[in-house]
């Protein structure tokens, strides 16, 4: 086969992303240009982050398409993508007795039920169409009824206990009637909704061929449906509850063995598997309780999320490690591994919930009090960073600025050039507020100085920001606050384009917040939308709530500022009231909802 055919991407794991979820979503245009599409994704509730980034985009593509996107799924799910106009909701209620009786029909192959039975069935299912379908099979497959031609008639009486109470009754003994072949479902259901025939097969003490027959078997029943070819191929459970039932059937001891077995074969046999969903394998190790080697999993799948700007992912597969480190007993190891978690952690914290959250806060006090407990902790460096943040932008800015000297001395004399970079960029933000505005422009002229001698794009992975682009978008603040607007716009133009070019979303949303904040401070609507604009989108899909208030705010005060309606102004109030900003982020947006209420004249507000 040739080998140039399909070259090396050189791309972030970032870029891959977005491009993987840009190419999907064109190819849904592409046929929507040719014909119009219906597009139907099922149980939405267990999507991971990333597809449901995948929905998002295709719904904000599709506006204009010729496309019916139709998702499904319970109640307790919340939609993310309920704001858009051309989004609507229909809740499907349960069947009736006669949509019932129709499924039961389907499902009998057109064969009448005696009415006795029948009427059991549809007042057990309680209208929910899967209970349907599955309590008229087990009902066939019990062996009181018997075959009449075009109908089924009674073997007898009615057993007492024929028909099952709930459907999880139902499942489990449709599983119990396959005998041997229940243990295959059980190892399938362990692995996941979807399994391979490979990774059974290293689980399974079956020979092939007689692991070939059971999954036929299970194919036949409807437990299972195909979805590759014979040996290499893949199956999925025909139903989430399926599989839960399968699993559920299984006592605590077997339970742990066999997800311990598919841990090993995952070790063994799958390294890709491993390499690219090291969250999968952690799972595995947990429920084999080896929670020691689930830790160190979960935290690789936590550093992957978070180096590709998925937040809530990386979220997740930290907060999962952490739980499974509180198993180990006390010990100065212990904290260090726990350390390790907590502080990327905190950066995704901070992308999820903002500099100035209590949230936030929390994890960098957390982290700071384990630090105090490892003997030089590489970590300690952005810890104080993100505690200066936090402290500033939250409650008790005086502490922040003070955090951010010492920070910044501190650099100075490690000779720390990453650090002091950041630490320059900082406390040049933060003077600006003081106000010192010539000092705030010296230290933030610092840290791009000393970036563009190093170079170094790697800190947007180790901070999660970049000093060159904030510290460039920060100077162009300043420089309006002296009275400078043109070298401001040259400054905002220059932030703006290299931060599109390090493709990392959270810098970019917030090199064009802060640009979109000094042109407001011009009264430049045009180009404050312009940048709110730009903000939003990936605030949203990125799940960065900070960044999708100040959108919505100062995206109001632009069309607030043209229109003078109420509609603008209620966007601006819901900017404030979405997410729980900080006592400084609303204190630094107040002057945006000040100004629109003074346009409709609403003075008492104001007061």
């Amino acid at each position: 086969l040739p080998t140039d055919r399909y070259p090396t991407i050189d791309a972030t794991p970032q870029q891959l992303k977005e491009q993987t979820v840009t190419a999907l979503n064109d190819q849904l245009l592409g046929l929507a240009s040719k014909d119009p599409v219906v597009f139907l994704i099922e149980d939405v509730q267990w999507c991971d982050p990333t597809t449901l980034e995948l929905i998002g985009d295709a719904i904000t593509r599709i506006i204009d398409a010729r496309v019916l996107l139709v998702i499904t799924y319970r109640p307790e799910f919340e939609a993310p993508w309920m704001g858009h106009a051309h989004v609507s909701v229909q809740t499907l209620n349960r069947l009736s007795r006669r949509e019932g009786s129709e499924v039961v029909e389907k499902v009998t192959g057109g064969k009448s039920l005696p009415k006795e039975v029948l009427d059991l069935i549809v007042a057990k299912t309680d209208g929910i169409p899967l209970y349907v379908e599955e309590l008229t099979k087990n009902v066939l497959e019990a062996g009181f009824l018997k075959d009449a031609g075009d109908h089924y008639e009674l073997d007898g009486p009615l057993p007492a206990l024929a028909i099952p109470t709930t459907l999880q009754e139902s499942l489990i003994a449709r599983l119990d009637r396959l005998n041997t072949v229940k243990t295959i479902a059980q190892i399938g259901a362990c692995i996941g909704r979807e399994f391979t025939h490979e990774l059974v097969a290293t689980v399974s003490p079956l020979s092939e061929t007689e692991l070939q027959a059971a999954f036929r078997q299970l194919v036949e029943a409807q437990i299972i449906l195909p979805q590759g070819g014979a040996t290499q191929g893949s199956y999925t459970f025909k139903h989430a509850l399926l599989q839960d039932a399968a699993y559920d059937s299984l006592l605590t001891g077997p339970k742990r063995q066999f997800h311990d077995r598919i841990a090993d074969g995952l070790l063994s046999k799958f390294p890709d598997v491993i390499a690219n969903t090291p969250e999968l394998l952690a799972s595995h190790l947990a429920k084999a309780e080896r929670f020691s080697e689930a830790v160190d999993h979960w935290k690789e799948a936590g550093l992957r999320a978070k180096n590709a700007s998925s937040n809530q992912e990386a979220a997740s597969h930290l907060e999962m490690a952490l739980r499974h480190l509180d198993k180990e007993a006390p010990s100065s190891l212990r904290d260090q591994r726990e350390l390790e978690l907590q502080a990327p952690l905190a950066l995704a914290v901070t992308a999820l919930f903002g500099y100035g959250s209590p949230k936030t806060g929390a994890v960098y006090e957390r982290a700071f009090t384990l630090s105090r407990n490892v003997d030089n902790p590489p970590e300690i460096f952005q810890i104080m960073y993100g505690l200066s943040q936090n402290r500033a932008l939250g409650e008790k800015f005086e502490e922040g600025v003070s955090i951010a000297r010492e920070l910044a001395s501190y650099a100075d004399k490690a000779g720390n050039k990453p650090g002091y970079m950041v630490a320059h960029r900082w406390l040049g933000s933060v003077l600006m507020f003081v106000p010192d505005y010539e000092l705030a422009k010296t230290h933030c002229e610092k840290a791009v100085t000393a970036y563009e001698e190093l170079n170094s794009r790697s800190l947007v992975h180790e901070y999660g920001i970049d000093p060159k682009a904030q510290g460039l978008v920060c100077l162009a603040c300043i420089q309006i606050l002296r009275g400078f607007p043109d070298q401001a716009a040259e400054l905002t133009e220059e932030a703006v384009s290299y931060a599109d070019s390090l493709n990392f979303p959270f810098v970019t949303a917030y090199v064009h917040w802060m640009a979109a904040v000094s042109c407001q401070w011009l009264a430049d609507r045009e180009q404050t939308t312009k940048h709110a604009n730009a903000v939003l989108p990936i605030a949203v899909e990125k799940q960065i709530r900070l960044f999708e208030s100040m959108a919505l705010i100062l995206g109001g005060w632009a069309e607030h500022f043209e229109n003078n309606d109420i509609q603008s102004l209620k966007k601006i109030q819901v900017g404030f009231t979405k997410y729980d900003l900080s006592t400084f982020m609303t204190f630094f947006q107040l002057n945006t909802h000040i100004d629109a209420l003074i346009r409709l004249n609403q003075i008492d507000l104001v007061q």
